[in-house]
């Protein structure tokens, strides 16, 4: 949790070669953490390293949480960016069929289909975005952004306890009498 909460903070403000490497170090502790992998994936995106990043998010765009939903958006963008709109529409529509109230999926394969002139079909798909109610929408781009206090509240977790179950074998080595170990106890 540390890693990706330090990569979380380098991401906002900027600086993603910093974010890459926290990630690869959250990385190496859990392979599978599934917001690290997304978020690698796009700092690698933002990097230039468009191939690594479409290789991580492929299987990304399986996964059936907002991670997902995030996925298909980023690799529906690789595919955009690189003039194949085909591709991204296929991602697009794939999406969708897992995504069905993500608003952000719609916006975006109107965009795709439109930059392919084929403005009717794009209107279409918005028509079907505006008929979601409001409050169904999906949010996932939000989720992406916010702070993550879940995030948060595990590192303080982690370090409280490991100071609660390091403090007395630090005492020991110091030659002190260790104190008695509570919730509220950190040895200050």
């Amino acid at each position: 949790p540390a890693h990706l909460g330090l990569a979380v903070i380098y991401e906002k403000n900027g600086r993603y070669d910093a974010a890459i490497g926290s990630l690869r170090s959250a990385l190496g502790v859990d392979p599978m953490q599934p917001e690290a992998l997304l978020r690698l994936a796009v700092n690698l995106q933002r990097t230039g390293a468009t191939e690594e990043a479409a290789r991580m998010l492929r299987p990304l765009t399986g996964i059936p949480a907002w991670i997902g939903a995030i996925a298909v958006q980023e690799l529906a963008r690789l595919h955009a960016e690189a003039k194949n709109f085909e591709a991204a529409e296929a991602v697009l529509r794939a999406g969708l069929e897992r995504f069905p109230r993500e608003g952000a999926i719609y916006l975006q394969l109107a965009t795709v289909l439109d930059r392919q002139g084929r403005a009717v079909a794009g209107r279409e798909v918005m028509g079907q975005f505006l008929a979601l109610p409001a409050a169904e929408r999906g949010t996932s781009r939000l989720r992406y952004n916010r702070d993550p206090e879940d995030l948060w509240e595990a590192v303080r977790r982690q370090i409280a306890d490991s100071t609660r179950n390091g403090l007395p074998l630090l005492a020991q080595a110091l030659g002190q009498p260790a104190a008695p170990a509570t919730a509220g106890n950190t040895g200050s």
